[in-house]
């Protein structure tokens, strides 16, 4: 996979929800919320936006340098939590999902206890896939290769002709090798580097109480789709969180919801957050 197409694949995961989501007590205060509504829509009646205070370049290098995207690879994407799958894609003991995160098989379990666990889907004997299936329920997994056999703890449970071909193996030391993973706010978090050192609750904690308000726990999916996109992953990161585009690609949309738009529309993307906090 080359730097300049980087992303794959994207998967959107619609939810329905099953819950009503009371006001949040800790919601931005009334005082703070007018007036950033005030400055708002002080920035649409002058046909202003609310700018840096210099323009930022960035070097096409930043896009397209294979070393970029691989130095990227080993510190974002290797390093960082991932969302593996929403609970309740492990629904019970037993319930298992191969995925694919930063380019690495990955094997998502749920155990006898309801605990989510996280390993390489790969054999720690010969190196072969273990799981082909994309979901399921199983307690014991088997290597299609040579039959050796893991729990869904990850561990290392039987080998064919052991007292002959290994006789003083000591299975504790080959179990799957395993992945940091918590299990929260609805989701099973992945770090797919087995030696990355990575709090994760400390990595979530400034969106924890947006999360838990969200009461993601709650939801179930209702549809998934993936698109392949041959394109820098921060191009669509980017493309997502800047709003001068709306007016343009999104006219015929945001003419329906807004009958006026402001020339500069980061404005606009402004006031809709606004309207979204008023609104809870």
């Amino acid at each position: 996979m080359t730097a300049y197409q980087s992303v794959s694949k994207i998967t959107y995961q619609l939810v329905s929800v099953t819950t009503y989501q009371p006001v949040r007590e800790d919601a931005i205060d009334r005082e703070t919320e007018l007036s950033l509504l005030d400055e708002l829509k002080g920035l649409s009646d002058t046909g202003s936006a609310y700018l840096d205070e210099t323009v930022t370049r960035s070097a096409v290098e930043d896009y397209t340098s294979q070393a970029c995207f691989d130095l990227e690879k080993r510190r974002v994407f290797s390093t960082l939590p991932h969302i593996g799958c929403h609970g309740t894609e492990l629904s019970e003991p037993g319930a298992f999902r191969r995925v694919e995160l930063a380019g690495k098989p990955v094997l998502l379990t749920r155990d006898h206890d309801g605990k989510a666990h996280a390993f390489l889907n790969v054999c720690h004997h010969r190196g072969a896939r273990l799981v082909e299936d994309r979901h399921g329920c199983k307690h014991v997994f088997s290597c299609p290769y040579h039959a050796w056999t893991w729990s869904n703890t990850g561990m290392l449970r039987g080998i064919p002709h052991q007292k002959q071909g290994f006789p003083d193996i000591d299975k504790s030391q080959y179990g799957l090798i395993r992945l940091p993973c918590v299990e929260r706010f609805g989701w099973v978090w992945v770090v797919p580097d087995p030696s990355a050192d990575v709090d994760i609750d400390a990595h979530l904690a400034p969106i924890a109480a947006d999360m838990e308000w969200l009461d993601m726990d709650s939801l179930q999916i209702a549809q998934e789709t993936e698109l392949t996109c041959a394109t820098n992953w921060k191009l669509l990161v980017e493309g997502g969180i800047e709003a001068y585009h709306f007016s343009v690609v999104h006219a015929k949309l945001l003419g329906r919801i807004s009958p006026t738009i402001c020339p500069a529309t980061n404005a606009l993307a402004h006031i809709c957050a606004a309207c979204c906090l008023a609104s809870r």
